[in-house]
């Protein structure tokens, strides 16, 4: 266990300038149990992208689309794709199967027709860049802690895009993993099964009753 002096705790709670000396909180030590953490130096391009970019709080300075362009393969460039706003990318995954009917829908947002198409393409366009910086990255980095989250963003950017058949071989590898999008990926494949039984025993009930 670690023992904080509660009275450490009310200082940070109360600012540098402002002492609080009656807290009920924290008239007591504090407990918790101990953390370990492993902070491993960056070696190659990570290396490089730290030495070149960092400031004095030890920051990485580049902008985020700076670094997928200069740094596509660095570790950096995984957190940049788990955290890049790609619109519609954490939408359900039922949205890939009517995907054009739902991007109409997200990007109707007024101005007449030639907008709406204007705005698609837009998102589009930015949908194939992420593909092309995920595909690579996870390529490269199979064991990312953040890699789950990347793959769902793949995968949707993949079925927005048009390109079917390698989002549902990337939901299916996402599915054999662990975690909560794992957990959704298998879900969405399981529920898109039994739609499929369903649907192949109706149009079998139906041919039989014809013969």
């Amino acid at each position: 266990w670690v023992e904080y002096d509660p009275s450490r705790i009310s200082r940070f709670f109360g600012g540098k300038d402002t002492i609080i000396t009656n807290c009920n909180y924290y008239d007591k030590p504090i407990k918790s149990n101990v953390a370990e953490f492993e902070f491993i130096k960056p070696t190659g391009i990570d290396l490089e992208v730290y030495e070149k970019h960092h400031n004095s709080c030890n920051q990485i300075t580049l902008t985020p689309e700076d670094l997928l362009q200069k740094y596509p393969t660095s570790t950096y460039a995984g957190y940049v794709l788990a955290e890049y706003p790609v619109e519609l990318a954490l939408q359900g995954y039922s949205c890939l199967d009517h995907s054009e009917e739902c991007m109409r829908k997200w990007y109707d947002r007024g101005g007449g027709e030639e907008s709406i198409k204007n705005r698609i393409k837009e998102a589009k366009e930015a949908m194939r860049k992420y593909n092309d910086y995920a595909k690579l990255f996870l390529e490269l980095h199979p064991d990312f802690n953040l890699n789950g989250l990347i793959r769902k963003k793949y995968i949707m950017c993949l079925g927005f895009t048009g390109e079917e058949e390698e989002a549902q071989r990337q939901l299916e590898i996402l599915a054999k993993g662990c975690g909560k999008e794992a957990e959704e990926a298998k879900n969405y494949l399981a529920k898109k099964s039994e739609r499929r039984g369903g649907l192949e025993k109706k149009i079998n009930g139906q041919t039989n009753t014809k013969e």
